[in-house]
């Protein structure tokens, strides 16, 4: 279908729901898509290809639900949005410098529908809603378990043999349909996604027995996504884990809560740790913590080893460009038209090349001025402000040496919803108190208040 049409029917779509919905039904409703959008992204490899185009209109009806209208009628003031909506627009306006201008301008704009603004106004309906967050984490600690089902079925955590090569595993292919398509970057990119919403659910306070089977099953499920992230190889994997490690670390200014969040990362390691010598006993070497920059070829660069050849890949495409184009960016070119007549912006191998190739230093000078703000607004929001960072900071570090994170997808979404979360006066109690609200914003904050 044409992407103007998607785009299009998605809005109208979202509107009629933000309409006709009652309180109870979104309620109800909104925590379970936001969790099956990750649910869906993780899996589908597992559906036959007949269901494809069925999970691709259910995706953009769960987006429709999730962007709720754009929040219509809801007044706010959000200084991470204002910043990430003027990065967003010059990439879309970046699109006129180059061929397909029009197709290029609606590429932007459904990857910015379908990830940053579910997320974001998902996040609208979670920082409006007393127990937004608590419905919000049970729901997907529950769409977790089946994804982790599924991965154990098919092989995810299997022990493997000396067959491995280069210390990568992932599925039993032999277990899925014939058309399957697997890779290993791309589940290391799902996983990435999951880690940061099962570590706010583990170092939730518990209240009931309920919540507290909710934190052993995070905790498990914790161990089992970091087991197939370390199990696929992915040197991008081990970037972007690290906005999660710092979160364990650095989660909170309360000492108690502190120490006890050290304590569970030091036995979530001892455990952890023979865990994975046994179901990756047959591999040579764990690639995903390989930073070797040794090579047989001594015409090849310490660089290219490093980055698996992304670096001269990277600086071909900077010297076909020139000095206007290094600027203020190139937009698409004649060959970013793909088989089906839709213009893709490709894979540079890294979200920030993909920004500089179609937006120039302006788009990145934009980027940084983007996270500069989330940064600032972050830390002076406290705990709430760290769980802001632990999901920006996810989406930001898993584009180092992938492009699909900028493209939108799930990691879009997760960081719209922390985009959200930077917001200046949320009504949701477990988010912040009226005694942190007042001590927070005593001062003002550069690029605009919250």
């Amino acid at each position: 279908m044409n992407q103007f049409v998607v785009v299009c029917l998605t809005i109208g779509i979202s509107f009629l729901w933000r309409q006709l919905a009652t309180k109870k039904m979104r309620d109800f409703i909104m925590p379970w898509t936001f969790a099956y959008v990750f649910f869906n992204m993780s899996c589908i490899a597992f559906m036959p290809g007949m269901f494809h185009t069925l999970i691709a209109i259910s995706n953009y009806l769960a987006t429709a639900i999730l962007i709720d209208g754009f929040a219509a009628g809801d007044r706010h003031r959000n200084g991470s949005w204002a910043m990430f909506l003027l990065f967003w627009g010059y990439m879309i306006l970046s699109c006129f410098w180059g061929y397909y201008a029009v197709q290029g301008v609606f590429f932007w704009v459904n990857a910015f529908i379908i990830s940053y603004a579910s997320g974001y106004y998902y996040s609208r309906w979670v920082v409006n809603t007393e127990g937004g967050m608590r419905k919000t984490l049970f729901c997907f600690v529950c769409l977790s378990c089946v994804m982790a089902l599924l991965y154990v079925k098919h092989g995810g955590v299997s022990a493997v043999d000396a067959s491995v090569q280069g210390g990568r595993a992932t599925f039993n292919i032999e277990t899925m349909h014939e058309d399957a398509a697997m890779n290993e970057n791309y589940t290391a990119l799902a996983m990435l996604c999951y880690i940061p919403v099962l570590l706010v659910s583990l170092f939730q306070t518990v209240r009931t027995q309920k919540e507290k089977l909710l934190k052993i099953l995070s905790f498990v499920l914790l161990g089992f996504t970091v087991l197939v992230l370390v199990r696929t190889g992915s040197r991008n994997g081990t970037v972007g884990f690290l906005p999660s490690l710092w979160y364990c670390l650095f989660s909170t200014t309360n000492r108690m809560k502190r120490q006890k969040r050290l304590f569970l990362l030091v036995l979530a390691t001892i455990i952890f740790v023979p865990v994975v010598s046994y179901t990756m006993r047959g591999a040579d070497k764990l690639r995903i913590f390989d930073f070797s920059t040794e090579s047989d070829n001594r015409n090849v660069s310490k660089e290219n080893v490093l980055t698996s050849g992304r670096f001269e890949i990277w600086r071909m495409h900077v010297q076909e460009m020139n000095v206007l184009d290094r600027l203020v960016g190139r937009g698409f070119k004649k060959t970013d038209l793909n088989k089906l007549g839709r213009v893709s912006a490709g894979n540079a191998h890294c979200a920030y090349m993909t920004v500089f190739y179609n937006s120039g230093f302006v788009g990145i000078i934009l980027l940084l001025c983007f996270m500069i703000t989330s940064v600032t607004m972050g830390f002076k929001l406290r705990d709430r402000g760290r769980i802001a960072l632990l999901f920006i900071g996810t989406w930001f570090m898993s584009g180092m040496a992938e492009s699909l994170p900028i493209q939108g997808g799930v990691s879009g979404i997760l960081a719209g919803f922390g985009m959200g979360l930077l917001c200046r006066n949320p009504t949701n109690s477990e988010l912040m108190t009226d005694q942190e609200r007042q001590r927070a914003f005593g001062w003002w904050i550069p690029f605009g208040r919250p």
